[in-house]
């Protein structure tokens, strides 16, 4: 159950008709600013629109023709009613990533006015921190399973703690020179709260306790530049854990605490799905998330969807990216380039090749349409020393004394490595000028025997 493909034609800014297969499992979309990579992802969330079986993708070639394919098991005689009822969760991450409130920004206990429709609003950190107090409290007020011999079994608080386990995990792997816990806390600020135990499900409701917001990371834990309703109460923790108390979400930094809020947000989405059934995290999903990169570093943005793919492996990916890093490692069929010419016109092609072993310069000069990956002085500099050295000689001694002076100062700015079209393209380069010169002994070596025989 996948989607396998769109057409798109007369969707600005993509006018004439594009048209792609999609992987099952990773779909990165790149390319240069208004490119149409945005409104792809917006084609698919409004996926209710011309939904086709993948069996017709071939035959939808009439002009204007715009049509999300999906795969031959999804659907059945009536696949449009069939597939808007069959719909796996869609999670959408938008480019607007609103952090986590202040602990004073918002109210999540008990009595806030929320419901289960708060999983329907955008993705944000405090419909997050909301979400994850409504889910507490939906699995709570379930009643348990009587198994044959009497004995009671809760099994949405175990989907409802896996979730949030397994967000947590997946967040580690990606940020894990900071998160250092095995799984998250709640955090209780202000007061000592003697003899409260650190419980994700448990806990007095009259105590505000911001609810798996508490993280291990490797940071000092001084928190005196908290005012005091602001840190953590020692006593709602065990004795051995409170030389290791956890920081606020919302006081971590912009990379560690977005990455952790969206995959949480992620892995509630599909269990509510599921409805906290067992094994929840292996059933198909649909990811959209616009610019997956942001506020990452490169080493963090390589792992972020091998992490995904580890640890949600239903899901089917649909991101973009400006980041070479989070193209390297994909296969074939996985990257999408999207490019616009000089009049507007927008054109896709599908990636043929795994992108293994590919330097950054590769990608960026193959995958993201950067000819010249450097400063734009030296790219200047660069375009110029192309035109002067595969220019004709100029037309006087002395103008061509003047372009070769200018070729050799365009050269000590320029490395070869660029001019040539990336380090490949300069090995190459320099090894078919050896190899000229040791043709070019040859031959006259050859001649001068001939002229001593």
């Amino acid at each position: 159950m996948h989607i396998t493909g769109v057409v798109l034609s007369r969707v600005p800014p993509i006018s004439d008709r594009i048209e792609l297969r999609f992987d099952e499992r990773v779909n990165v979309f790149a390319g240069p600013n208004a490119s149409g990579k945005s409104t792809i992802l917006r084609w698919i969330k409004d996926r209710q629109n011309n939904v086709v079986p993948d069996q017709e993708f071939d035959e939808s070639s009439s002009e204007g023709y715009n049509g999300l394919f999906v795969s031959e098991d999804w659907v059945d005689d009536n696949y449009v009613e069939a597939a808007s009822e069959d719909w796996p969760p869609f999670v959408e991450i938008g480019y607007l990533r609103s952090g986590v409130p202040d602990l004073t920004d918002a109210d999540t206990s008990v009595d806030a006015p929320l419901s289960l429709e708060i999983l329907d609003k955008p993705f944000s950190g405090l419909n997050l921190k909301n979400a994850i107090e409504v889910l507490r409290k939906e699995v709570m007020d379930r009643p348990p399973v009587i198994a044959d011999n009497g004995v009671k079994d809760y099994p949405a608080r175990g989907g409802y703690l896996r979730a949030l386990e397994l967000g947590y995990k997946c967040a580690k792997i990606v940020c894990n020179e900071v998160i250092t816990g095995s799984s998250e806390h709640n955090y209780t600020p202000g007061p000592p709260i003697q003899g409260y135990l650190d419980s994700v499900l448990g806990g007095p409701d009259n105590i505000k306790t911001h609810r798996a917001m508490g993280v291990q990371t490797n940071d000092v834990k001084n928190f005196d530049h908290l005012n005091y309703w602001h840190r953590p109460s020692e006593s709602a923790y065990y004795e051995s854990e409170r030389d290791s108390l956890p920081i606020y979400v919302g006081h971590l930094s912009s990379g560690t605490q977005g990455t952790l809020l969206w995959i949480w947000w992620l892995a509630l989405k599909m269990v509510h799905h599921y409805d906290f059934q067992d094994g929840w995290e292996k059933k198909p999903a649909i990811l959209l998330i616009d610019e997956i990169e942001n506020h990452l570093h490169p080493t963090w943005q390589r792992r972020v969807i091998p992490a995904l793919l580890e640890h949600f492996p239903g899901l089917q990916i649909f991101a973009t990216t400006h980041s070479p890093f989070v193209v390297a490692g994909l296969k074939a069929g996985q990257v999408h380039l999207l490019s616009r010419d000089g009049d507007g016109v927008v054109t896709a092609s599908t990636n043929e090749q795994d992108i293994i072993g590919w330097t950054m310069d590769e990608i960026l000069r193959a995958m993201m349409g950067v000819s010249d990956p450097t400063d734009e002085e030296t790219a200047q500099a660069a375009r110029e020393l192309r035109e002067l050295r595969n220019g004709v000689p100029a037309p006087t001694q002395a103008e061509e004394e003047q372009r070769q002076e200018r070729i050799r100062e365009l050269r000590q700015k320029v490395d070869r490595d660029l001019l040539a079209g990336g380090p490949a393209a300069a090995q190459r380069e320099i090894f078919e000028e050896h190899l000229a010169e040791i043709l070019e002994r040859h031959r006259q070596s050859q001649n001068l025997n001939q002229e001593n025989g």
